[in-house]
C-alpha cells in the first residue's frame, strides 16, 4: 500500500511540476558585469573627487511636510484616478499570470470610492514602511511576461513607498474601508488603513517646528521606550530632535492607538545610525550612506523594502537637506540642468568630467538616474541602482540583470552578448543636473 501511495504521489508532484515548465528560474548564480569585476564597489577610493559642498536645503521641509498643510486635496478626483486611464482589461496580468477580466477592474475601481473623494480631509502619519499602491489592493499588475523586462518585478500598482513617520494627507476611504487614498509630499496612492494615524494639530506642531537628524544606516531596528520593536530605520527618513545626549539622539515618533488616532512618543537612537540634518555634504556621511546604499538590492517602487534608481538618489540626498521629487524625470529638473541631446558620446563625457560636480551632479536619461562619483582611471563614474543590461540577440530583445546598486562607468555591459551601442547608457543620456543650486 505505502509503494502506490508513494507511487501516487511521485507521479502527482511531477504533474504539478510540468504545468510551470514554461517558466525558466536559474539557481545558478551568474557572472558580474564587468564594471563591477573591476572597479570598486565601494565608495573610498572615489572620495578624491569630494569636496564640501554646502547647498541650498531651505524648503525641505517645506516640501517635505506639504501633506500636513493642505486643508483639500492639492490633485483633482481626476487626477487621482490616473491609474484607471492607463491600466486597463486586455494588456494586463494577475499573480496567476493570466489576464485580469474586466470584471476585476470593475470590482476595484467600486472598492475605489471615488464619489467619496475628499470628503475625509485629514492629516494623518505612516506608522509602518508601506507600499503606495495605484489601486486599493494588494494583487500585482503585471505587462506580459514574454516581454523583455516585463514581468516580475514590474508591478505596475506599486506606485511608491511610504517610510514610517511620513506626513500624508487623507482623501477618503474605499468602500470596504481597508484602505484610505493618500497624497504624500511626493505621490499619490492607497495605503492599507491598518499602517496610518490621525494627526492633531499639536502633533504636526512638535513635528514641524523641531530641529531634524536623518537615518544614515540602513534598515536598523528601531525600538519603543518599552523596548518593543517598532519598524527599521531607513536612509531617507527623518525625525523630529527632541534632544542630544553623548549616547544618542532622543527623537519624537508616533504610534497609532485602537481608535487609529496618533499618540506621540520618544525613542532613542545611537548617534552612529543618523546625523543631524545639514546643509552641508560632509565625507563621513557621504562615505557611510553610500557604502549602506551599496548593499541594496532593486526594487520596482521600493518593492520589499528596496529601491529603485531614483528611490536612491532621493534617499541619498535627505541628510543633507536636498530635496528630490519621487521619480526620475521629475528629479532630472532639479537644480542646474545641462542639456546634452544631440553630443557624441566622447562629448557627453568630456563635458561630464568637466562641468559635472561629484556626488552632487544627477545624470539621466529616459526611465534611469544616476549619481555622478567623478574621475577614476581616467573615465566618469557612476554609482546606480539598476535591473539590468538591454540586450538584442537575432532580433530578439532580453536582459543581462544587475538588480541591485553598483559604480560603473557610462558603459557598463559592454562586453555582454548581445549588447548594443545604442542602446548603452551614455549613448541615452539626455541632461544632467547640479543640485544645491
Amino acid at each position: 500500500m505505502r509503494l502506490y501511495l508513494s507511487i501516487f504521489l511521485l507521479f502527482f508532484i511531477s504533474g504539478c511540476v510540468s504545468k510551470k515548465e514554461n517558466i525558466a528560474i536559474s539557481t545558478v548564480e551568474e557572472p558580474e558585469i564587468e564594471d563591477v569585476r573591476k572597479y570598486p564597489q565601494y565608495i573610498e577610493p572615489y572620495l578624491k573627487n569630494f569636496t564640501s559642498q554646502e547647498a541650498n536645503f531651505s524648503d525641505f521641509n517645506e516640501r517635505y511636510y506639504l501633506p500636513w498643510t493642505l486643508s483639500e486635496p492639492s490633485v483633482s478626483k481626476n487626477g487621482a484616478m490616473w491609474a484607471w486611464n492607463i491600466y486597463t482589461k486586455g494588456d494586463s496580468y494577475g499573480s496567476n499570470l493570466r489576464l485580469n477580466d474586466e470584471q476585476w477592474f470593475k470590482d476595484v475601481k467600486i472598492n475605489a470610492n471615488f464619489e467619496s473623494y475628499a470628503e475625509l480631509n485629514r492629516p494623518a502619519v505612516s506608522i509602518y514602511y508601506s507600499d503606495l499602491r495605484a489601486f486599493p489592493t494588494h494583487r500585482p499588475l503585471f505587462r506580459s511576461f514574454k516581454e523583455a523586462g516585463e514581468g516580475f518585478p514590474f508591478d505596475y500598482l506599486q506606485n511608491s513607498s511610504v517610510n514610517p513617520m511620513e506626513p500624508l494627507f487623507i482623501t477618503h476611504y474605499s468602500k470596504d474601508r481597508a484602505w484610505v487614498h493618500v497624497i504624500t509630499a511626493t505621490a499619490t496612492g492607497w495605503l492599507r488603513y491598518r499602517e496610518v494615524a490621525f494627526v492633531t494639530d499639536e502633533q504636526k506642531n512638535i513635528f514641524m517646528n523641531s530641529e531634524h537628524i536623518s537615518i544614515v544606516s540602513d534598515k536598523q531596528p528601531l525600538y519603543d521606550s518599552k523596548g518593543q520593536f517598532l519598524f527599521r530605520g531607513r536612509i531617507g527618513m527623518i525625525l523630529p530632535l527632541k534632544k542630544v545626549s553623548e549616547q544618542n539622539f532622543s527623537v519624537y515618533i508616533l504610534k497609532r492607538d485602537s481608535n487609529a488616532n496618533a499618540k506621540i512618543d520618544t525613542i532613542n537612537l545611537p548617534l552612529e545610525i543618523a546625523s543631524m540634518q545639514v546643509n552641508e555634504m560632509q565625507t563621513i556621511v557621504t562615505s557611510q550612506v553610500l557604502n549602506d546604499l551599496l548593499k541594496t538590492s532593486y526594487g520596482w517602487g521600493g518593492m520589499f523594502e528596496d529601491r529603485d534608481c531614483s528611490a536612491t538618489m532621493r534617499d541619498f540626498f535627505t541628510p543633507f537637506g536636498i530635496w528630490l521629487p519621487r521619480n526620475s524625470g521629475a528629479q532630472a529638473k532639479e537644480g542646474r540642468v545641462i542639456n546634452m541631446r544631440g553630443l557624441k558620446d566622447c562629448e557627453k563625457e568630456r563635458l561630464i568630467l568637466e562641468e559635472g560636480v561629484p556626488f552632487r551632479t544627477l545624470l539621466y536619461r529616459k526611465g534611469h538616474i544616476v549619481l555622478y562619483l567623478g574621475e577614476h582611471d581616467g573615465k566618469a563614474m557612476v554609482l546606480q541602482n539598476m535591473w539590468g543590461i538591454k540586450t538584442e540577440i537575432e532580433k530578439s530583445e532580453g536582459r543581462k540583470i544587475v538588480g541591485k546598486t553598483v559604480i560603473t562607468t557610462l558603459s557598463p555591459g559592454k562586453e555582454v552578448k548581445g549588447f548594443v551601442d545604442e542602446n548603452s547608457l551614455i549613448r541615452k543620456l539626455s541632461s544632467m543636473s547640479i543640485l544645491g543650486y
